[in-house]
Formats: C-alpha cells, structure tokens, sequence
C-alpha cells in the first residue's frame, strides 16, 4: 500500500519537473531574445525550446513571480530582425500578445517597418 501511494504521489512530482525542465529553455531563449543574442536563441530551439517562449499555463507556474514575455516580442522590439525571422521560420506565432499589446504594436511603436513588414507576412493581424 505504501509503495502504491508513493507512486502515486512522485509520478505528478517527475511530470512537473520534466515540464519545468522544458520550460527553463523556453526562458533562455526569451531572455536570449531580449539580449539580442542570436547565437543562444539558435542554441535553444535546437534544444527543443518553445518558440512562443513560456506560454503554458503549468509553465508558467515554474517561473511564478519572474517575468516572461514571448521571444517574438522581444526581437520586434530590435532594429535587427535577424533573431525575428529565425523564431518565425521556427514556428512562432507573429500573433503573441501580452499587457494589451502585441509584437506588431510594438515594432510599429519603435518604427521599426522591417520587424512589422516580416509579422505581417507571417500573418500577423493589426
């Protein structure tokens, strides 16, 4: 009985860790995304990165109290469109939002034409 309630209740702990574990390379590539660096962004999706960044909800649990925006955000955010391009080609939504704002508004705020240019032909909505 004890050995069926031990499984019981580390079978959910080893789901959670691994999840995390997933979600900890969804935040390097954010925070790689935010430093502009194109090298590690490329290193994290090919680690298996979600290149939406943290989105899960279950995710996002792991990193309670830390902040996250989406990948695509961050790079609409820069003058080079470069780490841009690699998340859309990598499957990132040019639709991701946070905070009543989008990737879009954002490049359109910085005026940047080439970063709204590129969301708009991923299919980025106004």
């Amino acid at each position: 009985m004890r050995f069926i309630l031990l499984i019981i209740f580390i079978l959910p702990a080893c789901a959670w860790a691994a999840v995390c574990d997933r979600a900890k390379l969804s935040y390097l590539l954010e925070t790689a995304a935010a430093q502009e660096n194109i090298y590690a962004v490329q290193f994290a999706l090919d680690l298996g990165a979600n290149p939406n960044g943290v989105t899960e909800p279950i995710s996002i649990k792991c990193f309670s109290g830390m902040p996250t925006a989406s990948p695509v955000m961050h790079a609409a955010s820069h003058e080079d469109t470069a780490i841009l391009k690699l998340l859309l080609q990598s499957g990132a939504s040019p639709n991701t939002g946070c905070c009543d704002t989008s990737a879009l508004q954002i490049a359109k705020e910085n005026k940047n034409s080439e970063a709204a240019k590129l969301l708009k032909q991923y299919g980025a909505k106004n």
